[in-house]
Formats: structure tokens, sequence, C-alpha cells
């Protein structure tokens, strides 16, 4: 997998909550955006496929040699900005590959010195990370990297949401980058230079407003 420099990860964004006012108008804009274009996208119809609201993104190519540890919904407080957040890890651990989705709750961390580039992923609205990302995670961790999953807890299209979801993923870079002392697991093992956030839908608005 080519690896993009997507962020500046000796800088990571902090204090997301102080938005300049033409942020905020920004935000603002893209929440009625975003209401006009779920409402034409409806059908009105109460038959719709509820699991296309929630995607679980299915991987096919073969599993990397290392084997994976999961930290599902790990709790996470972010004083700054007195916010509770909720993430999930997937990361390489000691042992060989046992096969796609095959993971170790709660394993320690590969042991030694190796750093390793950094993954944040956010899911789509109404969904969470260990579902959406039960293929990708691990199978990303296999091949060596350490991949910090937010469950944000949206049910509903809210402003704040778009305000909050990138402050989320921020805050989890710079917990893995040891600038907060929120968890200590990922302190000294990511290459900082090599960290990059994806999402799913939703979450590939915050990944945008993130870089904003």
């Amino acid at each position: 997998m080519k690896r993009k420099h997507w962020l500046r990860a000796a800088k990571p964004m902090r204090n997301y909550n102080a938005i300049p006012t033409l942020k905020a108008i920004a935000a603002s804009l893209i929440y009625l955006l975003l209401i006009s274009t779920l409402a034409a996208c409806s059908d009105g119809s109460d038959n719709s496929d509820n699991s296309s609201r929630s995607v679980a993104l299915e991987i096919t190519d073969t599993p990397g040699s290392l084997a994976v540890g999961r930290r599902t919904d790990v709790m996470l407080r972010d004083e700054n900005r007195n916010r509770d957040i909720t993430a999930t890890y997937w990361y390489p651990t000691e042992g060989a590959n046992a096969g796609p989705q095959e993971t170790v709750e709660g394993a320690a961390l590969l042991p030694g010195e190796r750093q390793f580039p950094l993954v944040i992923l956010i899911h789509g609205l109404s969904g969470n990370a260990p579902r959406t990302w039960a293929d990708l995670g691990p199978h990303l961790a296999s091949h060596g990297y350490l991949v910090m999953a937010p469950s944000t807890g949206s049910n509903f299209l809210v402003r704040d949401d778009i305000i909050n979801h990138p402050g989320d993923a921020s805050f989890l870079i710079d917990t893995a980058l040891g600038v907060n002392t929120a968890d200590e697991m990922f302190v000294g093992r990511v290459e900082s230079g090599d960290i990059a956030v994806g999402g799913l839908s939703f979450g590939g608005l915050a990944t945008y407003l993130l870089a904003y």
C-alpha cells in the first residue's frame, strides 16, 4: 500500500473548538447542503435497505504476515474540549496472522522499537468503528499499520458533529504522538511523517474538514 503524507504530523491540529467566524459559517453552509442532499436522495418510503446506511467495507486482498491486536471502545477524555471520545484500535502484535478479521482483543503492541505508520479512520453517519472497519482495520494492521478509529456516536446531522468529528481525529493523532496523555499505548511507536486520515461518507467530510 502506497503511503501518502496527508497530514503534517509534527504540527497536529489542536483547539479545534476555537473556530473562526468564517469557518463556523462554512460549517453551517455545509450542514444545509448535506441536509438538502439527503432529502433529495430519499425516496420517502419505509422499505429502504437499512444496511446501506451503515456500510462495512470488505477487503479481498491477502492479509499481511503480522498478527493483529485490537482494543475495542477505548474511552478517552479530551480535557481541552470537555469531550469524551470512544475509539477502537487495530495494531500489529506478536505471532503470525490467523486470517482476515482475526484479532486478539487486548493484546500488547508488537514489542521493540519499530515504528509504524498511523491511519485514522472515521465512519459514516449512524455507523460505528468496530462494524465499519471490521475488515479494513485488521487488514491494515496485518501489513504494519497502527489504526485508530473513533466511534463518533452521530445519529443525526447536526452542526456540532461537523465541528467535533475533525477535532476527534486530531485528538487521536495527538494521543498517538504523545502530545496529550490520554493513552500512551502508541507513544514513541508512530512514524510521525507517515500519518493518514480517511473516512466513509460523513467521515469523508470530517477528513476534508480536518485539512481545511
